[in-house]
């Protein structure tokens, strides 16, 4: 059996692999997709379609949050225009309770891009999504899951009994 790396090992590959990304900038490059805490300004384009899935997990002590799949479906309406829907099904471990699951809240939206300097230039957009008064079960209100869950992210984590 080997032995694990030590500290200074793990420091020094970590200061190799920044100078690599530093020093080569043009040669290095990352990709990502959503869910994001903040967006882009793009849009899909003209009568185009940019469907995104993810999974999501949130864990607290006692608290684990799972949103799988959470889908985000976009529409271009115009080349500066989107429409939006976004919706998770959110299952929700807690070790107080059983465990419970359910589709969340949906969250409509438009995205508009009111100044746009091109691909190279400053790019800005609003973007405003109405949040969903809450999930299509009524119990879940009374739920100790969604008082917990909401606290989390009113916007997108609410569970409701099966």
């Amino acid at each position: 059996m080997t032995d694990p790396p030590t500290r200074g090992t793990l420091l020094a590959t970590a200061l190799c692999l920044l100078g690599v990304a530093v020093a080569l900038p043009g040669r290095t490059c990352a990709d990502a997709g959503p869910p994001f805490l903040s967006n882009d300004p793009g849009t899909p384009g003209n009568a185009n379609w940019e469907i995104n899935i993810a999974a999501t997990q949130t864990t607290l002590h006692g608290l684990s949050v799972w949103q799988l799949p959470q889908l985000d479906v976009n529409y271009g309406l115009g080349e500066r225009i989107q429409l939006t829907a976004e919706i998770p099904y959110v299952v929700l471990n807690s070790s107080t309770q059983p465990q419970s699951s359910g589709w969340g809240n949906a969250n409509p939206g438009v995205k508009w891009r009111f100044f746009d300097q091109g691909e190279n230039g400053w790019q800005v957009s609003a973007f405003p999504i109405y949040q969903t008064g809450g999930s299509a079960d009524p119990r879940s209100a009374r739920d100790g899951h969604s008082h917990e869950a909401e606290s989390l992210d009113r916007s997108r984590i609410r569970a409701s009994r099966p």
